[in-house]
């Protein structure tokens, strides 16, 4: 199974070239520590709990979490295992985080219109991701994850998004 995320939401480049972020510059700076922990650690598995800690920690946060999700990034980094030092180099190397935000933007569906945009099997999530294992195992072409063994034949309460 290949798992894609891709943090740049709903940030856009302007006209000038100036990269905007929906929630303002810590968002940017948060999207640029996911960018640069994928970047880095290209195996989702690698990448994933911190990704996923990050996230856990936005949502902890409440609104204008921006700032308190950056503090949250060293202790997601160790947690994680991943090194926090070579994170905060590539976040904190103006050329290189603003070439993953490019990338990133480019990963970004154009036609997105909200967030998280989850695709399952290349197709827009019904649930927006809330009802994400069952969307995948009734999409997954051959022998089945584990995962999906558990599942009953109707889905569970949906958890919230987290990404």
């Amino acid at each position: 199974m290949n798992v894609t995320m891709v943090p740049f939401g709903n940030a856009r480049f302007s006209k000038s070239g100036k990269l905007e972020c929906q929630h303002g510059a810590d968002e940017c700076t948060a999207n640029s520590w996911e960018q640069c922990a994928i970047s880095l650690y290209p195996d989702f598995e690698d990448h994933w709990p911190f990704y996923l800690c990050l996230e856990k920690s936005s949502l902890a946060c409440g609104e204008g979490a921006g700032a308190c999700t950056i503090k949250a990034a060293p202790r997601c980094a160790r947690s994680s295992g991943l090194s926090e030092k070579k994170l905060k180099a590539c976040v904190d190397d103006p050329e290189m985080s603003m070439a993953l935000q490019h990338k990133f933007a480019q990963l970004t569906p154009a036609k997105h219109q909200y967030t998280p945009w989850v695709l399952v099997d290349g197709k827009l999530s019904p649930s927006d991701g809330d009802k994400i294992l069952h969307e995948v195992c009734a999409a997954y072409h051959g022998e089945k994850p584990a995962a999906c063994s558990h599942l009953t034949t109707a889905p569970a309460a949906p958890c919230p998004a987290i990404w």
